[in-house]
């Protein structure tokens, strides 16, 4: 993740990040401490970085959704769709006027959250989008970047 952070930074050497991660499917008390790893593991790298603000808490969300990519029975909620993330996330009002560089650890195929994300920070005032996925779920494809 280090290295990927690194490499688009260099790319954008005129912008500023604020990175935002993508949110989790459920609220944040839903998870177990080890569930929430992978958000605190994004928050310590971006910390590391003096060329970037931490905006890793700027979604949120407050309404359970369903899981794309995991079918256990307590995998509530609706499925993605377009307005997902204004309907069930809280969006800081800290994205206004901001380059935003969202990350997920998991890119999807399909129905996803993260174009719907980019979006909706979009629509919360966000002056640009870059999003970086750490790992994509597609066999045989590489990390994915989609600039906006």
């Amino acid at each position: 993740m280090r290295d990927g952070l690194s490499r688009i930074i260099g790319e954008y050497p005129d912008l500023r990040f604020t990175v935002c991660a993508v949110p989790r499917a459920k609220v944040w008390s839903y998870y177990e401490d080890n569930q929430k790893l992978i958000h605190q593991t994004f928050r310590s790298v971006v910390d590391e970085f003096c060329q970037v603000d931490n905006g890793i808490d700027y979604i949120t969300r407050h309404t359970n959704t369903r899981r794309t990519h995991y079918s256990g029975k307590d995998n509530t909620g609706k499925l993605p769709y377009k307005g997902i993330t204004l309907d069930t996330c809280h969006i800081s009002p800290n994205v206004r006027g901001k380059d935003i560089l969202l990350i997920d650890d998991v890119y999807t195929h399909g129905p996803n959250i993260d174009e719907d994300a980019i979006q909706a920070l979009l629509d919360s005032g966000a002056r640009s989008v870059v999003f970086y996925a750490i790992a994509h779920n597609k066999p045989g494809a590489h990390n994915c970047r989609v600039s906006i």
